[in-house]
């Protein structure tokens, strides 16, 4: 989406495949927790950050966040995926690499139920349960909070938003199984409320719209419905708010509202602080930004995250020193093999099935050279 690369994007990685079993189940990833998983760019040199969320080793199934430090608007962006690593016994994973200045919070809502919950960006436990009915049930990405009842909150302490100072912008994906009797039904507020503070209600006159704030008179054009995830955002500048349902610019408006420090929860159901809160609804995937993301980067996490299979397109397993051919004909270019490096006499060089023409050079070397369904053209070349 837009017209220009995404600059540190933090991108889904959600796939299953049996080549990431662990080799106790005859698979090729050697630890059970997945910590021998390991991201780089194109080159094979730079190790990207990660995070993971989920891992299978009997499935297969990773789930994570992978750091892209600039992510192609107008061509597929290449990263590599290594595992296999026996002497890897510990997490690679750099978190806060993931969710550097200007993230403020990232919750992934993936803790038991009966947990509180980790801040990805402080990297401490700083969402405090509250109440008797938040469930961790299936969500739209791994696990999700889910309300039941009870009192239900979940407070991200202490978030420290300075007072009027902007831009900034709030998201999460929402679950909404029944529509609440509610005049107006928080999903989100600062406690204590402010006069004229952060505040997502649905608007129960107006067929339900999001109303993002206290003190304004702004709703959203759409309005929510139930049974089906939306991924709901904000952002707020020094005069300007605008609403996105699904990463689109749904509704803009003047933005008078304070934003003040103090404990920031995520109302679900119960009783709540001056008006009732939202109950039998589920909450993924909630972030806060010091910085208000245009809808070019709203709209590519919603892609990713709404649809990661066709976002990632995981090509074959390669041995280290696999001839790729991606980028020119020339042995002699790093870029070409998987791995990032040109053989030497000592190293195995494997040409797969996929693998495009190769020119050979004057120094081209190898221990030895096998062919897999290989169909196109090694020459001798000049480079």
């Amino acid at each position: 989406a837009g017209s220009a690369n995404l600059a540190q994007f933090p991108f889904l990685v959600n796939l299953t495949d049996t080549d990431l079993r662990t080799t106790a189940d005859g698979w090729h990833v050697e630890n059970t927790q997945g910590f021998d998983i390991i991201f780089t760019s194109i080159d094979g040199t730079g190790t990207l950050n990660h995070e993971i969320e989920t891992y299978s080793a009997t499935s297969g199934q990773f789930v994570g966040w992978v750091q892209i430090p600039s992510l192609k608007y107008n061509s597929d962006t290449v990263i590599y995926m290594y595992y296999g690593n026996s002497a890897i016994t510990s997490s690679q994973e750099n978190v806060p690499g993931v969710w550097p200045a200007p993230w403020k919070s990232v919750a992934h809502k993936n803790q038991a139920s009966s947990s509180n919950e980790l801040d990805s960006v402080t990297g401490s436990m700083d969402y405090i349960k509250a109440g008797t009915g938040l469930d961790s049930i299936s969500g739209k990405i791994g696990f999700a909070r889910d309300s039941t009842g009870g009192g239900d909150v979940d407070y991200l302490k202490n978030l420290v938003l300075q007072k009027n100072i902007y831009p900034h912008t709030f998201m999460m994906w929402v679950h909404i199984k029944t529509l609440p009797p509610l005049a107006f039904a928080r999903l989100l507020s600062r406690e204590p409320p402010a006069a004229a503070g952060l505040d997502w209600e649905l608007d129960q006159a107006a067929g339900y719209q999001l109303r993002p704030w206290w003190g304004a008179a702004m709703n959203s054009a759409s309005t929510v419905s139930t049974g089906t995830w939306i991924f709901l955002a904000t952002t707020f500048t020094n005069g300007t708010a605008s609403i996105y349902f699904n990463g689109l610019l749904d509704a803009t408006g003047a933005n008078t509202a304070r934003n003040d420090d103090g404990d920031l929860v995520l109302w679900r159901s119960g009783k709540g602080i001056g008006r009732a809160m939202t109950n039998n609804t589920v909450i993924d995937e909630f972030r806060v930004c010091q910085a208000a993301l245009s809808q070019p980067y709203l709209r590519t996490t919603f892609n990713n995250q709404n649809n990661p299979s066709a976002y990632v397109t995981p090509g074959p397993e390669c041995r280290e020193f696999t001839w790729l051919g991606e980028y020119s004909t020339a042995w002699t270019n790093a870029m070409n093999w998987a791995g990032g490096q040109v053989p030497s006499s000592s190293n195995d060089v494997y040409f797969a099935a996929n693998s495009l023409n190769c020119a050979l050079a004057s120094s081209s070397a190898c221990k030895k050279l096998t062919t897999e369904g290989f169909t196109n053209v090694l020459s001798l070349g000049t480079n």
